[in-house]
């Protein structure tokens, strides 16, 4: 279930005696597993590395963990079906992330153990880390404003007292002017644009919904995903080509001013010869008449 799917951060099995069995990611792609078991003395933790299908202990430790406690544990009790818990923070990486969890009885209708599948933050953000335009950035967040993912090399350390992954951690100042037009606006229910004024020079943001029912669970999922591209990144290659058209629009107009001015220039030109060539011709015409006349008189 773990290996080679993105986002996994890790798999449990918790029992109703207190023992969990479940994986980690150790050296960022390593993985291993773990055995805790609760004791009168505290928890005792044993991590194990796998080797040709062989369990090989690298390490022990003391914990106060006790899964029965935690909250993916009681929410599956509770609701005794399969269900999504709430952005968390793990007990063991503090980071924040998301759980799939589900019970199993038996025929006689007793617990047997919550299973869960974990989502990582870290994980989710490597994932999107390779923006699909230069500048931009793809986030993940729940409705009540978690951020599950963002893109890793921007992503700042998570806070240190366990709070969950908040907008206002990321220092973005496009992320902030997100949330605020959302606030304005009312969070969307499908595909939704908005052009945001984040005093860097403008970005373009694209948000949409993509919770909905997930795993089987009937609850929807409030999760949202929103890709953020600064305005000049996909707006500067329109504004350069509107740019050279309006250049070469006015070069244009000016050769079609320049050509009509001559052909002006030149049937001014021509009228002006027309009419000196028809009052050449009636003066001809006058001088032809009066020298008539005098051959006239002279006969």
């Amino acid at each position: 279930i773990m290996v080679g799917r993105a986002g996994v951060a890790n798999v449990s099995l918790s029992y109703p005696a207190g023992v969990l069995r479940g994986t980690f990611l150790a050296d960022g792609d390593q993985v291993r597993v773990q055995e805790s078991r609760v004791g009168a003395d505290g928890t005792v933790r044993r991590n194990f590395a796998v080797e040709g299908g062989v369990a090989r202990l690298l390490e022990e430790s003391r914990t106060t963990y006790d899964p029965r406690t935690r909250g993916h544990y009681t929410q599956a009790v509770a609701a005794r079906a399969r269900g999504w818990t709430a952005p968390r923070v793990f007990f063991s990486s503090k980071s924040t992330g998301l759980t799939c969890t589900e019970p199993v009885y038996d025929p006689a209708g007793s617990l047997r153990a919550v299973i869960t599948v974990d989502f990582d933050v870290g994980a989710l953000s490597r994932f999107i880390a390779r923006p699909p335009l230069p500048g931009a950035r793809t986030l993940v967040f729940a409705a009540d404003r978690a951020i599950l993912a963002y893109p890793d090399e921007r992503a700042p350390p998570l806070p240190a007292d366990g709070r969950l992954l908040q907008p206002a951690d990321l220092h973005d100042p496009a992320v902030d002017a997100l949330f605020a037009a959302l606030d304005r606006a009312g969070w969307p229910r499908g595909l939704t644009y908005y052009a945001l004024g984040d005093g860097g020079g403008g970005t373009l943001a694209s948000i949409a919904p993509i919770g909905g029912v997930r795993a089987g669970v009937p609850t929807s999922l409030d999760w949202y995903v929103a890709t953020l591209v600064p305005e000049q990144t996909l707006l500067g290659p329109t504004r350069r080509l509107e740019r050279r058209s309006l250049i070469a629009s006015a070069l244009a107009l000016t050769i079609a001013i320049a050509v009509a001015a001559f052909f002006a220039w030149y049937v001014v030109r021509m009228r002006q010869a027309v009419a000196t060539s028809r009052a050449r011709a009636r003066s001809a015409e006058q001088r032809a008449r009066e020298l008539g006349s005098y051959r006239l008189v002279g006969r």
